[in-house]
This record gives structure tokens, sequence and C-alpha cells, in this order.
């Protein structure tokens, strides 16, 4: 901070990153607005978010830093008036962040992971958001970068996806594996992986729309309807808070799918009424995924309150004095998961908050319309290697064209006319649309009935291209 004679106090510099004053500076937001005061009379209340982006002169925003008011803390109390926390007077206990981070290294090995796979991918997520500290997330990303990890469901590969997501790292090249593919392939046409499990159709929704994936795509529309359907008449989806709360944060990215809206305000009616006295949900596992589920529905914690208690003033009471949260069982992964839960939570910051995107790989496709319509038919690229020793011109397909050099690649491109000869369409599909052919043997695809029709095009075309080289 800065003291400035004429403008009070304002943020030269937010973890280290000073802005450079003759070009930019730490702009102050105000729960999504430009901050009508100065961070020295700026008046907050709990729940408030305040923001602090960097921006230049001429308003081109890049680095931000979004600030959770816990809550509203005393900084005198009398004697006798209670202790903090404690439900009988005095200052409002708040979650501890650096103790928590604290925690959480505590627990990490020189290699950047954790003891626990779950604990390893689960901590990105905390020390995705600022205040970590120095050399936890750096540690973790080149562990991330070099591990191969032993999955054994589709549900490990869209944790782990989610885990590198949150760090920057590219889920389809930026570790030993691509971890998206899996995920795609364990479609059957209607959801994720193994019916009648909830988990595994959830967490695919969150990575697949970071990952180039989006509603128009039919995997996103019939894994969304597949969630709305198996969602239980009270509103919650198998009966777990938990699992209600991480389909809230699914969900709200795809708001405008049928039956989305409706479903979500039934999940939050259910979760209104598993709030207990606490301002909890039973356990801080399940109460930082509701916190983070409350900032996916666009409200705020303060909006949570039974009596004077939230689900943050919850998790600040179940913090202990390590940093770490209290759980059962007690031991320290069990604690380290819990903690690196709550740590984006209490930050106010959910997985479509965290998550960065990143396209599909060149090559990829989606076929989210019918192509066995003409109209709707879809372009699918087919490659054809073809050995020889001369250079050869090849037929002009209706279908198709082929440009043949020595080891050259061939594309054929698909169009709603049907192929003029079968048994080229079938041989460039053939051992998924590689094939090593001799040109005797290309030349006679094109079929020997159409063979002096074939001659003929290839003349005229030969014919043209001399034409027009020497016009």
């Amino acid at each position: 901070l800065t003291n400035n004679p004429s403008f009070g106090l304002y943020v030269t510099a937010v973890d280290g990153r000073e802005a450079d004053s003759t070009s930019e500076y730490w702009a102050l937001w105000h729960n999504g607005e430009y901050a009508a005061c100065g961070i020295g009379c700026l008046p907050v209340e709990a729940g408030d978010v305040v923001s602090l982006i960097l921006t230049t002169f001429d308003q081109a925003e890049s680095e931000r830093t979004n600030v959770r008011v816990i809550a509203l803390v005393e900084t005198e109390e009398e004697p006798g008036e209670g202790t903090p926390g404690d439900g009988s007077g005095g200052a409002v206990q708040s979650f501890d962040l650096p103790t928590a981070y604290d925690f959480l290294k505590e627990g990490q090995d020189t290699d950047g992971s954790w003891n626990s796979e779950l604990v390893t991918d689960w901590s990105a997520f905390a020390l995705a958001a600022s205040g970590a500290p120095a050399g936890m997330k750096s540690r973790l990303v080149s562990y991330l970068k070099e591990e191969e990890p032993d999955f054994e469901s589709v549900r490990d590969y869209e944790r782990h996806a989610m885990a590198l997501m949150a760090l920057g790292i590219n889920p389809y090249t930026g570790g030993p594996s691509d971890y998206i593919t899996p995920i795609v392939e364990s479609f059957d046409g209607k959801q994720i992986d193994e019916p009648g499990i909830m988990n595994d159709d959830v967490f695919a929704l969150i990575p697949l729309l970071h990952a180039g994936y989006g509603k128009e795509d039919e995997i996103i529309q019939e894994t969304t309807a597949f969630i709305v359907d198996e969602q239980n008449g009270d509103g919650s989806w198998e009966g777990s808070v938990d699992m209600t709360a991480a389909t809230i944060q699914a969900l709200s990215q795809v708001r405008s799918l049928p039956g989305v809206q409706a479903a979500l305000a039934d999940a939050e009616s259910y979760l209104r009424e598993e709030q207990e006295a606490d301002g909890g949900f039973g356990d801080p596992f399940a109460t930082s995924w509701v916190l983070q589920a409350i900032e996916a529905l666009g409200d705020s914690p303060a909006d949570w309150k039974v009596g004077e208690n939230t689900p943050l003033t919850y998790l600040a009471k179940v913090q202990a004095e390590d940093g770490g949260m209290k759980t059962t069982p007690d031991d320290y992964d069990t604690r380290a998961w819990a903690t690196a839960y709550a740590i984006p939570a209490a930050k106010g910051l959910t997985w479509d908050d965290i998550l960065r995107d990143f396209k599909k790989p060149v090559g990829t496709t989606t076929e989210s319309e019918d192509a066995s319509d003409g109209e709707n038919a879809t372009t699918t690229e087919d490659v054809l290697s073809v050995a020889f020793d001369e250079p050869l011109i090849a037929p002009y397909f209706a279908t198709s064209t082929l440009a043949i050099a020595p080891e050259a690649r061939v594309t054929a491109v698909t169009t709603p006319e049907p192929p003029v000869n079968d048994s080229v369409t079938e041989e460039v599909t053939d051992a998924d649309g590689i094939i090593e052919t001799p040109p005797n043997e290309l030349v006679a695809g094109a079929g020997e009935s159409g063979a002096w029709e074939w001659f003929k095009r290839m003349l005229g075309g030969f014919w043209s291209f001399v034409m027009e080289l020497f016009s």
C-alpha cells in the first residue's frame, strides 16, 4: 500500500507483482463493479468480493486477485464478552488462509506431490489461487508434467485433467498422457462410463467444457440431459449434499440447455433444507463444495445464514490451530484433502473460475449433427499414404481431391454427394485410413469400366495445366 497525500491509500503491488507506474495500476473493484471509493474508505460487508485487477492506462486488464470478505472482525473487545467463534458474543472467527497453506506445505514432498494421489490432485485447486507459499505451486506443476499416475477409472482421468487445467497445464499434451480422450471415448451416446453412476458424468462435464467442447456438442448435450433426468424429486442427486453441490457447479456452465435452470432451482432448495444450525453441511468436505455451489448460483454466503452462522463461519470453526481442517478420521491425508477443498471455497472460487481453457488438438472432430442428411453432412479427413517411385496424376473423383506426389499425404474430403466409386472409398477407410498402395492398384481402383473416361479427364486436366503455364 502507498499513502498518497492527494489520493489516500492505494495498492501498488499484489503477491509481489508491482504495477509499472508509467503504464499500469491495480484497479479496485467491489462486487463486480468499479469501486466508488479507494481501499482506505471502501465500505464492505461479509460476503463481499473485492477484486484487484492489473489494468493499463488504455484499460486493458490482465492479472486479477479476488478477495472474499469472510466476516467482519472486531479489533477490540471488552474482557468477559466471550471468545472469538464460541457463539457467546465477541469477534467472529474467520478462516485463516495462510495457516491452511502452511498445513498443506507440511505434507508436500520434495518432488511436489503428496502421499495420496487424491490430495495431490485436489491441492492443485488450492495452489491455483493466489497466496500459496513460494515454490509450492511450481513444484507441483513440475510433478504433474512428468509423473504418470496409476489410474483405475474414468473418474481418475477426470479429476487429474481438472488438476492439470487448474495449474495451466494442457490436459491433452502437457503431461505424460492425453487425459481428455479417455473421457470422450467412454461416452456411449447417452452418458459417460458406468451406467447408473452420476459421479463420472458430472465430473466429465467440468473439464470437457474447458477442453474445447461446448453446448453444441452431442457429448455435452446428452450428458447434461442424463444428469437432469437423474435428479431426485427432492432436488438432490443421489440424496447427497456434496454430489448435489458438485452437480450445481457442473450444470451452471450449461444453463441454456433444456431443463437445467429448473434443476438448479430445485437443487438450491434441497441444499437450503439440508443446512444445519451451525451454518455448515455436516463436514468440511460437503460444506466446501456447497460454498462453491453458492458462488456458481450467483449467491453470497451471507445469503445463507442460519442465525448468525454461514457456511464460511462453519469452515472457520472446524479449522484447527495448525491450519488444517478437523476431520474424522483425523490422519494427515484426510485432513489435507479437506483443507485442499476448503481453500478455494473460502476464497470464493468455483471450479469453473479456476480451470483454464484449452482447445482441442488439431484434427479432433465432434460430430454434433446427423451426417445421414445430405444437407447436414459433416466433413471428415482421411489420410492415404501412397508409396511409389514416380509422380502420378490421379483421377478427379466427385467426392475427393487427391494430390499425389512421392510419399505424399492424400486428403479425402467427404461432401454430401455419393461417391462415384465405392471401391476407392472402402480402400481409403480400411485400416483406420492408412494403407500402402502401389500406383497400379490405385489406378485400378477407379474401375476398369471407367478407365477411358478417367484417361480423357486426365488429359484434359493436364492440357489445361500446360496452357495456363505458358499463357
